[in-house]
């Protein structure tokens, strides 16, 4: 799921079960738009139903997007994932 989560759309992962309000969100996720749901996911997506309130560090936003950046086609953690719209596999 985290797999090339940069530049998808926002629920858009086939075989998930996402809120309605997730799947209707106008949402790319970029760093900033990452950073800003990290923050406060329920401002940015009312209706979310994802169990996640929040990260108020602002560092530790930072880390978190830039280690999800480096979760590419390219990345070992990803390997068979990225560009499978399908697979909904855990990352090891």
């Amino acid at each position: 799921m985290h797999c090339g989560i940069l530049g998808r759309a926002a629920g858009s992962v086939e075989g998930f079960e996402y809120s309605r309000a997730m799947r209707d969100a106008d949402i790319t996720w970029t760093a900033e738009a990452l950073d800003r749901f990290l923050q406060s996911p329920f401002a940015m997506v009312p209706g979310t139903t994802m169990g996640f309130a929040g990260l108020a560090d602002a560092t530790e936003r930072k880390q978190l997007v830039a280690w999800l950046a480096t979760l590419t086609a390219a990345s070992p953690h990803c390997a068979g994932l990225v560009n499978d719209p399908g697979n909904t596999k855990e990352m090891k």
